[in-house]
């Protein structure tokens, strides 16, 4: 299974499966690059219906010189050690097919 979410734009994160009640079905968890995700048939969702969590980084904003990270300002040689900030978003009633290849297309809306 493979599918994109738009509303993010080329921001990384991850998209997780969460099984609603009812669903005997493990959670299944993959990368979101450049806006899409990929599951390979060992370790995709197994069918039914899900909730979908996308985490992607907040955007950092640059002020004047520094760059602004979980609401503080730290030079712009510090970005990379300092972890990035997520934000979630939830995709309801997700179905997963029985069998065979399905390209999903999930739609979140941000504030950015």
């Amino acid at each position: 299974m493979s599918g994109t979410v738009s509303g993010v734009g080329s921001r990384p994160g991850t998209v997780t499966f969460q099984p609603v009640e009812g669903v005997h079905a493990p959670a299944a968890r993959a990368p979101l690059k450049n806006g899409r995700f990929a599951f390979d048939e060992t370790d995709g969702p197994l069918p039914g219906t899900y909730r979908v969590r996308v985490d992607v980084q907040k955007p950092r904003r640059l002020t004047g010189g520094t760059v602004t990270v979980k609401g503080v300002e730290v030079p712009e040689s510090a970005v990379g050690e300092v972890p990035p900030e997520m934000e979630s978003f939830f995709v309801e009633g997700v179905r997963v097919a029985a069998s065979g290849r399905q390209d999903l297309g999930l739609t979140v809306e941000t504030s950015n």
